[in-house]
């Protein structure tokens, strides 16, 4: 942070709200909490099926039920790295592990930022657009390639 000559970096900050002092009696200060957002609509129909059935793999596999949170992506994460050892004896699975985890992952996603899913088309064309941020992203996409260990292409 820089000060001018003469003033001190207190001085610098003075009268910001956001480094209002310790002391400050709040007055003035809306703690009103914002109101709740909507709940989101449900996914399309395929994305619920795919990520029931990473649901599905996860418990059989883990003994853990994946219940939609950020917390459960450690063990997605987990899931995917165990794949990849399945899919160089079966390169075949490859679409239903990555659609699979993708929809999952995705759901994730758009629960907790509040994103809406765009899915026409092929998998490689689905995305996710977030509602408060100019973003947006193929979750199946990314879990190709953190199976797959290397970019691809028109994903």
């Amino acid at each position: 942070m820089s000060t001018l000559k003469g003033q001190s970096p207190s001085d610098d900050v003075a009268g910001h709200a956001e480094f209002a002092d310790a002391s400050d009696d709040g007055a003035g200060v809306d703690e009103t909490p914002p109101p709740p957002e909507d709940p989101p609509p449900p996914p399309p129909t395929r994305i619920a099926e795919l990520a029931a059935a990473c649901v599905r793999y996860a418990t059989t596999r883990y003994g853990i039920m994946l219940d939609f949170s950020p917390d459960t992506l450690s063990i997605l994460d987990q899931y995917v790295a165990d794949s990849r050892a399945e899919l160089a004896i079966r390169p075949e699975a490859l679409e239903l592990v990555q659609d699979a985890a993708g929809a999952y992952f995705g759901e994730v996603l758009r629960q907790h930022f509040h994103g809406s899913w765009y899915c026409i088309g092929e998998s490689s064309g689905w995305r996710i657009n977030f509602r408060h941020v100019f973003m947006t992203c193929n979750p199946i996409g990314m879990v190709r390639e953190a199976l797959l260990l290397e970019p691809q292409a028109g994903w």
